[in-house]
């Protein structure tokens, strides 16, 4: 965990659950918050056939708009992460 602690907020350990960490027990209590808030969103999204990426344009809105609403974050934008609509190569369905 630890090289991914200083870039990250919260982190999912595979058959172990989530954990989160901020400078007190309520940012990390509020940042859960923010995870099981994702964690119904993408629920509702795959019950409706599947969420979709963003454009690249619309991601860096919504990280702009962090500073806008006094949201702080170690997550920042990465080449592939956050996934975005640009970093999908479709492949061209196979001929018969």
């Amino acid at each position: 965990m630890l090289p991914f602690i200083p870039h990250y907020d919260a982190l999912l350990l595979e058959n172990h659950g989530c954990t989160t960490y901020g400078s007190d027990v309520w940012q990390a209590f509020f940042r859960m918050e923010m995870v099981e808030h994702f964690a119904r969103i993408t629920f509702v999204a795959e019950m409706l056939g599947g969420a979709r990426p963003l454009p690249r344009e619309e991601v860096e809105k919504l990280f702009a708009a962090r500073a806008r609403y006094n949201v702080s974050s170690r997550a920042g934008m990465q080449p592939g992460m956050p996934l975005v609509a640009e970093d999908l190569v479709e492949t061209p369905p196979s001929r018969r």
